[in-house]
């Protein structure tokens, strides 16, 4: 079963290297969901889909309620994404998860599954993005990539859970191993301009 408050505990760690080493993305936090909010934006989802958020989202949703957008000084080019310092996308309110998923709800897109974007390309509107499995069970149907042409790879969770994901974060960030940094992710966290950035060290996309 799911480690719930190993979530509270990874999402911590992170968060505490971005205050010290990324202030402009640590910037980008939101406060906490309420219950009243989470709760609200789950019951469209149960309304329209019959399922609601999985429990490891609500949780760290009762940390961090999503990120926000965080204009980054002498970024002239606007290259900089403050609030995208997860590998995947940008971190979803339940608001925007809730719009995103239901946006997909579609007579002749069903991909016969409970699923919950909970990481988009951006805010609104996102077309590509992280999935959490919302179907209930133990750990739930692990964790991995969707997109608005394909849903969610589901015969290739990449991760167990969101706990696991965010745990390989962390891990990629304080020591520099980890799944993120393998053959298999080629992506190596940096800092530009106070924001944690992602990029292959052999073509990075962002000036320092």
């Amino acid at each position: 079963m799911t480690d719930y408050a190993n979530v509270e505990r990874v999402w911590a760690r992170i968060t505490c290297w971005l205050e010290k080493n990324a202030p402009v993305s640590h910037q980008s936090l939101l406060p906490p969901a309420t219950d009243e909010e989470v709760r609200t934006d789950e019951e469209q989802l149960r309304q329209w889909l019959g399922h609601g958020f999985p429990d490891e989202l609500k949780v760290l949703w009762r940390v961090c309620g999503g990120v926000e957008y965080v204009e980054v000084e002498a970024d002239e080019e606007g290259e900089l994404r403050s609030d995208m310092f997860l590998p995947g996308g940008v971190f979803l309110s339940p608001r925007q998860a809730a719009a995103i998923r239901l946006s997909f709800n579609w007579p002749d897109v069903d991909w016969g599954r409970a699923w919950v974007a909970w990481l988009g390309e951006d805010q609104e509107g996102a077309l590509m993005g992280r999935y959490v499995d919302a179907s209930g069970g133990p750990g739930g149907g692990g964790e991995g990539q969707w997109s608005a042409h394909s849903g969610p790879e589901m015969s290739k969770p990449e991760f167990p859970s969101v706990g696991s994901y965010l745990e390989a974060v962390a891990e990629a960030l304080e020591s520099g191993s980890g799944q993120f940094v393998s053959q298999r992710w080629p992506e190596l966290p940096g800092v530009v301009k106070g924001c944690l950035v992602w990029e292959h060290p052999d073509s990075p996309s962002v000036d320092g």
